[in-house]
């Protein structure tokens, strides 16, 4: 029951469970730090958090992380997180069965100013972002860019989503960009598509 963490330029490297785990934490707060080439069998190989009332997110590295066959969020697995704020980070070859960079569970995610290249997933779900949730979740992109995602199924999948937002964001060549199933509302605010499949 920590109240608040912060890391601050912080390294994580060839970590063979999950790099940084909280749980119960007031705020946690990843401030241009690296999570390179960890690599769990249960849960995200680079960040895990449950039960957290704010994640933050800000100029860090996420590389070649790769979480576990039953795992969750190759760079992030988050839990019951009242909300999740990445700021200015990069998401490079993640993986995972769900959600390749990140996997959420009632979860209001903020995504700003961040890149998102070559994540994978392996399972039914998100390569780069699986979420789901409550009708209480919320998703927002601003200036973001999600690049040669692949995986079996599709780059961002939301579930349950009270409101979806993406401002001035870019789906280039991924599979199956973008899908929602049982949201309220829908926002994409100067988007570009390009050469995303199935």
């Amino acid at each position: 029951h920590i109240k608040n963490v912060v890391n601050y330029k912080c390294k994580y490297i060839l970590n063979k469970c999950s790099a940084f785990y909280s749980v119960f934490a007031s705020t946690v707060l990843n401030l241009f730090s690296k999570f390179l080439l960890n690599k769990s069998k249960q849960k995200s190989s680079a960040f895990s958090a449950s039960h957290t009332e704010e994640i933050v997110n800000y100029n860090s590295l996420f590389i070649k992380n790769s979480a576990g066959e039953q795992a969750n969020g190759g760079a992030l697995d988050l839990i019951a997180v009242s909300i999740a704020k990445n700021i200015k980070c990069y998401f490079y070859k993640n993986s995972a069965n769900d959600g390749g960079a990140i996997y959420a569970y009632s979860v209001r995610i903020l995504i700003n100013n961040c890149t998102t290249i070559a994540n994978n997933a392996d399972g039914w779900s998100g390569t780069t972002i699986e979420s789901k949730g409550h009708n209480k979740m919320t998703f927002i992109s601003i200036n973001c860019s999600f690049i040669a995602n692949k995986g079996f199924w599709r780059t961002i999948n939301l579930q349950n989503a009270f409101s979806v937002r993406n401002y001035y964001t870019k789906f280039i060549k991924n599979s199956l960009a973008l899908y929602i199933a049982h949201g309220k509302e829908v926002l994409n605010y100067k988007c570009i598509f390009i050469s995303n499949e199935r």
